[in-house]
């Protein structure tokens, strides 16, 4: 893998995103939405609103020097092995990271790229171009990479994953990525413990918490003492979240 492809550079700048592509062709998983599943839905959901609406994003995606995305290293690590890779390469200080990938030694072109990290969060990807598959393979995508030799038979066609697998894929990333305490941006305190964990996961099942995190910004890791958190007054009455609750929400997947 030749990662001087793809490498970090310094000055940010804001960047337009692109529309979620439309779904015609469906691949589909025969088992019913389970609880886990559900769970998992939720967390890519959460992720997908946050990047239509660049909330929490730390990283800044260039092709060829053009500023064409900005989403979330997590996400871009969990469905690329190859920006996996690069990403693990560099301990990043800033709350925003610049990613460069060179399109003439990469080929991934900045269109492929735009419609790729779209499909990342929402499973979805219309394959009008030859080079998508290639695309594909140069950044190493474990979704897809099984299903190109029937899917480079049709061109112009639109692929919706089943979300649920999609979603189950990318939640089990997080949990890899937690056991190797990578790539979170939030630890919770509490009394006797803490918890490594990302700032949107935590945001998709704590309403409390979620309303705490809106006030910070350009910070690459958050540190929550939950303990002065969870107390708080609402329309005169004050609410307790139990530690434990806390605790099972964020490990055995259970909201509060």
């Amino acid at each position: 893998m030749n990662h001087q492809a793809f490498h970090v550079k310094q000055n940010s700048r804001l960047v337009p995103h692109n529309s979620i592509p439309s779904s015609e062709i469906s691949i589909q998983n025969s088992n019913s939405i389970q609880t886990p599943q559900y769970h998992a839905e939720i967390i890519l959901s959460h992720f997908s609103s946050a990047y239509q609406r660049s909330i929490h994003t730390d990283v800044e995606v260039f092709c060829d020097g053009h500023l064409i995305s900005k989403a979330h290293r997590i996400v871009l690590a969990a469905f690329s092995t190859t920006l996996e890779s690069v990403l693990r390469l560099h301990d990043f200080r800033n709350p925003v990271i610049n990613l460069e990938i060179d399109s003439k030694i990469t080929g991934v072109s900045a269109n492929d790229l735009t419609a790729i990290i779209n499909f990342f969060y929402s499973g979805k990807i219309r394959l009008s171009e030859d080079s998508i598959f290639n695309s594909f393979r140069s950044l190493g995508c474990p979704t897809v990479l099984s299903l190109l030799p029937q899917l480079e038979q049709g061109v112009n066609v639109e692929l919706t994953m089943d979300y649920s697998s999609h979603s189950a894929f990318f939640e089990s990333a997080l949990e890899r990525f937690s056991a190797e305490a990578a790539f979170y941006d939030c630890v919770l305190t509490f009394k006797n413990c803490s918890i490594n964990c990302h700032r949107l996961v935590i945001c998709a099942f704590s309403e409390i918490l979620e309303e705490v995190l809106k006030l910070v910004t350009n910070c690459e890791c958050v540190i929550l003492d939950v303990n002065s958190i969870v107390g708080f007054r609402e329309n005169g009455i004050s609410r307790y979240v139990e530690e434990s609750k806390i605790i099972t929400a964020f490990i055995g997947f259970n909201p509060i």
